[in-house]
């Protein structure tokens, strides 16, 4: 069950906030249930600045968190254009995301039967730049990885990844 409350006003310069969070229940993608604990998402729009933030924390998933704030292409110089975008394309924007999952296992669901995955991945990400020019960099582990399909005979394990992201 998702609860959720909002405070938003589209008047010459927009201004206002939404919030939703998981009250109770869990979330499946497709039949593979999360085993959420944490599920929440806040924006706001105030003087012409957006703020986006995300959690999510469940038994599976571990601990996923996200943050974004941009410039907004309306109530720029107090005009009410609701013709103009969301966030500015031009304007400079950050954000972050980082991640903590745990237990990969899960993630053999999607791969079908007989498939095994293991290993743990954390990492962060950080966006900066602009919408019309972003900048992502990162890095990413993946930490005592195995991926095992023993009725194909193939068991590779142990394993070490280093995801160096930039560009």
């Amino acid at each position: 069950m998702l609860a959720g409350q909002w405070d938003v006003a589209l008047a010459e310069r927009p201004v206002g906030s939404v919030a939703l969070w998981r009250e109770s229940g869990d979330l499946a993608l497709g039949a593979l249930p999360l085993g959420l604990s944490e599920a929440r998402l806040q924006a706001r729009l105030d003087d012409g600045k957006i703020a986006a933030s995300a959690q999510l924390r469940g038994k599976r998933l571990g601990s996923i968190s996200a943050e974004l704030s941009a410039a907004s292409g309306r109530a720029a110089k107090g005009e009410a254009d609701q013709s103009a975008p969301l966030i500015d394309a031009q304007a400079p924007w950050s954000g972050r995301l980082q991640a903590d999952v745990p237990d990969l296992s899960w993630l053999a669901a999607w791969l079908g039967d007989g498939w095994q995955v293991a290993g743990r991945m954390p990492g962060e990400l950080a966006l900066a730049g602009s919408a019309a020019r972003p900048q992502v960099s990162g890095q990413w582990r993946g930490e005592q990885l195995a991926l095992r399909a023993l009725d194909q005979g193939m068991r590779l394990e142990r394993g070490e990844a280093l995801l160096d992201i930039s560009g």
